[in-house]
């Protein structure tokens, strides 16, 4: 529901070019991020029947030694689906074409809430949902680079832009980096 409102805020404009480029991009890279999101949800859902946090621990705790390269694409779907919605980089290629598009407040709503969701519901299942295990330290490193390119790339590129909102969409990509970091960080650890 969020992404289609986001999608219809996108081309509030449909006489531009760019605003119909935006919204491409935007429903494509998030329908295909939220299929994944599906996939792996259903995988999980048919060994536990239950989406609670604890009976998703109870099967992953039972994935990691019966099945370990199932249990990494369900972490791989799962990390993809967020972090695209999150907009860090090189998964976030969307947002610095789609911010710029919905009127100023929705924009300003994108990147201060809408792309922190995604942040959020990473540090939700790889703190509550993930076990401990040697999976914490790979996707927590895997976490950790994808948010220190995340600062690099985004913070470099806001300080070429000369339009404000193309500049803060590459700050909050830069900004999700720096969660990433500390999220992948403290998971590693």
């Amino acid at each position: 529901m969020m992404t289609l409102g986001s999608w219809f805020l996108v081309l509030f404009e449909q006489e531009k070019a760019s605003a119909i480029k935006g919204g491409l991009q935007y429903f494509i890279a998030t329908h295909v991020t939220t299929g994944f999101l599906i996939l792996a949800s259903l995988i999980l859902y048919s060994g536990s029947h239950d989406f609670a946090f604890t009976e998703i621990k109870n099967i992953f705790n039972i994935l990691i030694i019966n099945n370990p390269v199932l249990s990494h694409f369900i972490i791989f779907s799962i990390f993809l689906a967020f972090i695209t919605k999150a907009g860090a980089l090189p998964f976030g290629f969307w947002l610095p074409n789609t911010y710029p598009e919905p009127p100023s407040s929705a924009s300003s709503f994108f990147g201060g809430i809408m792309s922190k969701l995604g942040v959020y519901a990473i540090l939700r299942f790889f703190f509550s949902v993930l076990p401990l295990s040697s999976y914490t330290e790979v996707w927590g490193f895997i976490l950790t680079l994808t948010g220190v390119f995340s600062i690099f790339i985004g913070t470099v590129a806001a300080l070429t832009q000369d339009e404000a909102k193309r500049l803060m969409s590459f700050h909050a990509i830069g900004q999700v980096g720096y969660m990433l970091l500390g999220i992948g960080i403290g998971l590693y650890f």
